[in-house]
Formats: C-alpha cells, structure tokens, sequence
C-alpha cells in the first residue's frame, strides 16, 4: 500500500480520531491520528502526510490561525490540503476571509460520511470535482 494516501487527523475527540481511522482505513488510506491541541507545524511537516484534517474548537481559534499561517509559509507544507472541521459554524464564518487567504477547506460537524469521504476524494483527486461535495460548498479554496 505504497501509493496510499496518508491523512493525518488532529482531533480533540479520541472516540472521533478511532472512528476516523477504521472508516479511513476501510476506504484504503492511511490515516494518523493525534490530539489537536497539541498538533504543531513540525509534527505535521514530518508526517509526511498528503491531506490534513483539524478539529476546530472556539477557544483554539487564534492558535490555529497561527498555526495554518506556518504551514503555508514553509515549503514542505505550503500547498498541502488541509481541511477544517467544527461544531460551530458560526466560528468557520467568522473566520471566512482568513481561511479563504490560507487556502483551507471547511467541513461541519456531525458530517454525513460519505461528505467526508467526497471532500477527501477531492482534495487528493480521486475524483472529479463535484460542487455538492459539503468541503466544497463552504471550501475556501
């Protein structure tokens, strides 16, 4: 399974961060999973990973800017897919113009599966891109 994807997962939730990795897993990727609270830019650049998903919680919003502004400006990480994801849609629309700059998709919670798995598919370009997929109707990208 060389040539499988690697999607590293930064969630607050370990019950959401397990049951990520068996439905990705399932769909042939190779999923990594760690909490977001503590994800760095380092931790991500040396994942090797080629699509990211981060939890976004109200209180980690300005750490997380913070962060997605590190990873565009390094090399290894500056064209990398990373999907947001929350609970709290207001937050993704408060946070609109700076995630539009920093080229991030946004995906809201509960999500419907087969949503996750459209967004992912294309992002890494598994499939065509199809306007309804949930990560595009609210993708900044």
């Amino acid at each position: 399974m060389s040539d499988a994807h690697i999607i590293l997962i930064a969630d607050s939730s370990p019950d959401i961060c397990a049951l990520l990795v068996d439905l990705l897993t399932e769909e042939g990727y190779v999923p990594r999973c760690c909490p977001s609270e503590q994800v760095t830019a380092d931790e991500i650049r040396s994942a090797s990973a080629d699509l990211v998903i981060l939890d976004l919680r109200s209180d980690e919003a300005g750490a997380m800017l913070l962060l997605l502004e590190q990873l565009r400006q390094h090399d290894a990480t500056h064209g990398l897919p990373i999907v947001i994801s929350s609970t709290n849609p207001r937050l993704l629309d408060d946070l609109a113009v700076p995630l539009r700059r920093l080229r991030c998709g946004t995906l809201i919670k509960p999500f419907d599966v087969d949503q996750l798995l459209r967004c992912i598919a294309q992002y890494l370009g598994r499939e065509q891109a199809h306007q309804e997929s949930g990560c595009f109707e609210r993708a900044y990208v």
